[in-house]
């Protein structure tokens, strides 16, 4: 999972695997093994990735599908971002399915917003 992740990362950014050597300060040759799966980075290069590619450690090594949204544009994966979330719904004492295509996009993205400026408290340093 790790080896396809960072491929896609690599690609997605049109980065050969010399460049992202060289970047990371590692072999192009290495790369292709933890690509191929052939090999594992220590902490301290799977960090580096994570922290070049601004993603987290998790999502390099496959344990949450996708990074999480950071704005929405469509009512469909809004609605489904909201849903997922029981606690607010059962806060709201509304009906979300009642709400317009652009309430819905406005309150997940009200709703990201507000998690990432929590998420400030609880981070890490």
């Amino acid at each position: 999972m790790f080896g396809q992740n960072l491929k896609k990362l690599r690609t997605s950014k049109n980065l050969s695997q010399s460049k992202l050597s060289k970047i990371l300060g590692i072999s192009s040759s290495t790369i292709g093994m933890y690509e191929q799966g052939r090999r594992f980075p220590d902490q301290t290069i799977l960090t580096k990735i994570a922290d070049f590619f601004d993603v987290s450690t998790d999502y390099l090594l496959g344990r949450n599908p996708q990074n999480p949204p950071t704005e929405f544009n469509n009512a469909t994966d809004a609605m489904e971002f909201i849903l997922k979330l029981p606690t607010v719904m059962a806060y709201g004492g509304y009906d979300a399915t009642k709400l317009s295509d652009e309430e819905i996009i406005d309150f997940a993205n009200d709703l990201l917003q507000q998690i990432e400026l929590i998420s400030y408290k609880y981070k890490k340093k």
